[in-house]
């Protein structure tokens, strides 16, 4: 079965926006960062088993907004979806 990671970016004002993505397409994620991170104040990546180079792209991306990044196991996308919410609460 194909499980793609699932990336979620929260604000502080609890907006959230969710980019589910296969591996290998950050040309796509980068293209998204840069659209919305003018809107974002703090972000959180949870990327359940990339092998590239997902998370450095993240932190350089939205330099100098704070945020974090998380690795996990994907399991499904709720499971995925609810670790997200269970590291930033």
């Amino acid at each position: 079965m194909f499980s793609p990671p699932l990336y979620h970016f929260f604000t502080a004002r609890a907006y959230a926006l969710t980019l589910q993505a296969p591996a290998g397409v950050l040309c796509r994620m980068n293209a998204t960062i840069s659209a919305v991170k003018k809107h974002i104040d703090y972000w959180l990546l949870l990327d359940t088993g990339s092998n590239d180079t997902t998370i450095e792209q993240m932190y350089q991306g939205m330099w100098p907004t704070p945020g974090e990044a998380h690795l996990t196991t994907f399991v499904d996308f709720s499971i995925a979806r609810n670790s997200a919410l269970q590291v930033r609460s």
